[in-house]
């Protein structure tokens, strides 16, 4: 003999009128809106820190062109040499 409260597939996303079927109705939406939101939210966790991993990325590449303009500025000033005429 199935027990009355006990909700099928169909019945998860709906609230029915007995109490157990509401309970296990609010328990699933509960269940299934967590994982989402922890899914969800780890991802975009991941996705922030990715985005600023790609900014300290351009930024040291940024730095690194700018020092090698400056070193070869610095070079071609001390032994009177244009690198850039030297190509």
């Amino acid at each position: 003999m199935k027990s009355k409260y006990r909700a099928t597939f169909d019945q998860w996303f709906y609230v029915i009128s007995d109490g157990g079927g509401m309970i296990l109705n609010y328990s699933v939406i509960f269940i299934i809106g967590f994982i989402i939101g922890t899914l969800v939210s780890a991802n975009a966790l991941y996705i922030i820190v990715k985005f600023f991993e790609y900014i300290k990325y351009k930024a040291q590449l940024k730095f690194d062109e700018d020092m090698d303009k400056h070193r070869k500025k610095e070079f071609s000033e001390e032994f009177d040499i244009d690198l850039e005429d030297r190509r």
